[in-house]
């Protein structure tokens, strides 16, 4: 299941949320409305937490859906946060690729500099 929302902040639109579920997953979300609920709260609701999530966050350049969505001019500059979402299992439930724009919000990032499966959050980038 796909899902793609706009957020705002004080009425300007901010982030464009780019989510996909597994059907096992998705299907729950046709019995809310997804305007009004936090959707990680309601998937841990029906059993469906959130374990283990990886974050990659890189910028690119708006393509024309996030230049209309998000009121910028195609070709400026978004951040992009890519999750993995894996269920106690270590299965992957929810994969999202989420576009803010650059000139509202920032990131801060705190780690121990492992995860919890030992290995090294800074990784080469794969080209």
């Amino acid at each position: 299941m796909h899902v793609l929302r706009l957020r705002s902040l004080d009425g300007r639109p901010t982030m464009l949320e780019r989510l996909t579920f597994t059907e096992e997953v998705g299907r729950h979300l046709f019995e809310v409305d997804l305007n009004t609920v936090s959707i990680t709260e309601f998937l841990d609701s029906r059993g469906y937490g959130y374990t283990d999530i990886d974050h990659e966050i890189d910028a690119k350049a708006a393509d024309g859906l996030d230049a209309r969505l998000l009121e910028i001019e195609e070709g400026s500059p978004v951040l992009r946060l890519r999750r993995v979402t894996r269920d106690n299992d270590g299965r992957v439930f929810e994969v999202s690729d989420d576009r803010y724009r650059s000139d509202i919000v920032r990131f801060t990032v705190s780690a121990s500099g492992r995860s919890q499966r030992g290995s090294h959050y800074v990784r080469p980038i794969a080209f």
